[in-house]
């Protein structure tokens, strides 16, 4: 047994030398040849370096393509839309009424502004009075403003006429309604009385017929007040009594309670204005009549007197603002 083992360790270290002869074999370097002294006058020569191969990259997964998306509807392109024209300027709030007619409308000088004048009467009144009146009304308002606005001292004939436009309006929005449906209400009645009264004021057809049927006295302008070139500052008004005016039919008591009972039951805007006015409308309606004119030259405060009282007046109301307002 001790010869096997003794052969079996010589056996193993044969084994190991063979082994350890091919590992130096494999370690050892190649012989390199004996390096030449170098010359002065040529430079040694540099090292190269033995590029490495390039590692070879995984090829990359490929994606699943992306599913084709709709192409979007093309939407049509939007009209354009004019610019909105600027609105013309307002006069402020806190001016009153004849500084607004004061200025001059905008425009071609000697050519007037109806637009302008427009925007600056229906300032004056309130929209909700201006739209209680009709087209023409509302154009004859904006022609007078707008006269008045460039008119000389005193307002020459022709533009006096369109200054009694105002005078107009009031014919139309107040006289005009009253007259009809007072003699609608005289004929349902069968009162003879008060169909003779409703003829009559409708052959008189003026505004001045209106005083002494509302109250017994008003105020009235004077007789030196209406000849002046200038407002007099004093004696402009004096009191008017219906038993001694002069009239366009004759009018007592009578006449007054028949005109009081038909607009005690007349449904519209005028008729609580002339039975809750009073004195006060009889006043404001006289002054007007006695203000139209329409062929002679008027003064211009009389002119710019007849726009107070139908437009208003700083705090004061104006006739149509009384009524519709």
């Amino acid at each position: 047994a001790e010869a096997r083992l003794a052969a079996q360790d010589a056996q193993l270290a044969q084994q190991d030398a063979l082994i350890k002869a091919l590992e130096a074999e494999r370690a050892a370097p190649i012989a390199a040849p004996p390096a030449a002294s170098p010359s002065p006058s040529v430079p040694s020569p540099k090292a190269t370096t033995t590029p490495k191969a390039p590692v070879p990259q995984p090829e990359p997964v490929s994606q699943p393509e992306p599913v084709s998306q709709p192409e979007p509807v093309p939407q049509p392109e939007p009209v354009p839309q004019p610019e909105p024209a600027p609105l013309p300027s307002l006069p402020q709030t806190s001016r009153q009424t004849t500084r607004t007619a004061e200025a001059a409308p905008k425009g071609v000088p000697g050519k007037l502004d109806l637009e302008q004048a427009k925007h600056h009467v229906r300032q004056a009144v309130s929209d909700k009075v201006w739209f209680c009146l009709s087209l023409d009304s509302q154009t004859d308002l904006a022609a007078a403003l707008a006269h008045l606005a460039i008119a000389s001292n005193p307002i020459p004939a022709p533009d006096a006429a369109t200054v009694a436009g105002l005078v107009t309006v009031l014919e139309r929005e107040l006289l005009q309604p009253l007259l009809t449906d007072f003699a609608h209400y005289g004929e349902e009645s069968g009162d003879r009385d008060m169909v003779a009264l409703a003829s009559d004021l409708a052959q008189a057809g003026s505004l001045r017929a209106l005083p002494p049927l509302l109250s017994e006295t008003w105020r009235s302008l004077t007789a030196k007040a209406l000849t002046a070139a200038a407002k007099p500052r004093k004696g402009l008004h004096q009191t008017a009594h219906a038993d001694t005016s002069d009239t366009p039919f004759p009018i007592d008591d009578s006449h007054r309670v028949m005109l009081d009972e038909f607009l005690q039951g007349w449904d519209h805007p005028i008729a609580r204005w002339l039975t809750g006015g009073g004195a006060e409308a009889a006043s404001d309606l006289a002054q007007v009549a006695q203000l139209q004119t329409a062929s002679e030259s008027l003064p211009l405060w009389q002119g710019q007197m007849l726009q107070q009282l139908v437009l208003g007046h700083r705090q004061k109301k104006g006739i149509l603002q009384k009524i519709f307002g």
